[in-house]
């Protein structure tokens, strides 16, 4: 599909529905069977966005803005519908967490810093801290470094990125910084975990 939902839409379309543990749960059990109609429903959508070939009016291009958001409902709905997630409504913890993981998603490639993140929603680094481990049961630092290991890898399976142009996609100062940061969360260095990747190929 052409367009793609942005991270914090389907965050908020969560917020009456789960609780900031099922966002954790989904996000770590992406996967979900469909029934027959909720195959049918997605895939009728998919086929309306495929038709809206286009895209030069303003118009146009909210219609599929309005399809992409139809389409992150059913498929939000099919995975509430048939997994045991929880329906407790959010707590202020809840959403501060919810904002961490949208500002985090749209600034870990230059932001790694606690006290950033903390900023951005007026705590002290402290409590911020205390309240992400609270609700997620690990430190902010643990989200930074699994978002920036994840992308790091992403790119790393691409051979035509060299490791040095990597480590400047994720500001790095220094590509020996970058993978020093990379060996200390990944447990093995960029050019290791390359390797890896080549031979099982």
């Amino acid at each position: 599909m052409a367009g793609k939902a942005d991270f914090d839409f389907v965050l908020s379309s969560l917020d009456s529905i789960a609780d900031t543990q099922s966002h954790i749960y989904i996000r770590f059990h992406p996967l979900v069977s469909l029934t027959a109609d909720q195959y049918r429903r997605i895939e009728e959508i998919i086929e309306c966005v495929r038709g809206r070939k286009d895209l030069c009016t303003r118009l146009s291009k909210q219609v599929v803005s309005a399809l992409v958001q139809a389409f992150c409902y059913e498929v939000i709905d099919a995975y509430i519908a048939n997994t045991p997630v929880r329906t407790i409504k959010q707590t202020r913890k809840d959403k501060v967490f919810q904002n961490f993981l949208v500002a985090l998603y749209n600034n870990f490639r230059i932001r790694r810093d606690v006290r950033y993140y903390a900023e951005q929603q007026n705590l002290t680094p402290r409590y911020f801290t205390t309240l992400i481990h609270e609700v997620s049961g690990k430190p902010p630092s643990h989200w930074i470094s699994m978002f920036v290991i994840i992308e790091a890898k992403r790119q790393l399976s691409n051979p035509n990125i060299s490791i040095k142009e990597v480590a400047h996609r994720l500001n790095f100062s220094e590509q020996t910084f970058f993978g020093r940061y990379f060996r200390l969360y990944a447990g093995c260095s960029p050019s290791e975990y390359r390797s890896c990747l080549l031979a099982n190929e």
